[in-house]
């Protein structure tokens, strides 16, 4: 049994210094990084930089207005009829 581990060791370290052993190594490893790697690129570059515009007004009209264009508007409803908001949109704040 002894000379099955000599054997194999010689074996493996015959192969280790091989460039395909090495590049068999390296492959899955880089792969695995690109796949993980995706979708924080997804996220970083298809961000979604629209402008974020406060409409501070209480008429119906303009918020129905800003509702039928859904394409290029995004209407964030928590935010109306809250006291103190006028100030923090005046401010930049969220």
């Amino acid at each position: 049994m002894s000379k099955f581990w000599v054997i194999t060791k010689q074996v493996y370290k015959r192969h280790v210094k091989t460039k395909s052993f090495l590049i068999s190594l390296l492959i899955p490893l880089i792969l695995g990084a690109v796949v993980i790697a995706i979708p924080k690129m997804i996220e970083y570059f298809g961000s979604d930089d629209s402008a974020k515009i406060a409409v501070l007004s209480d008429n119906p009209v303009f918020s129905q207005a800003l509702e039928q264009n859904k394409e290029h508007f995004k209407l964030d409803k928590k935010n109306h009829h809250q006291k103190g908001r006028r100030k923090s949109a005046i401010e930049g704040k969220n």
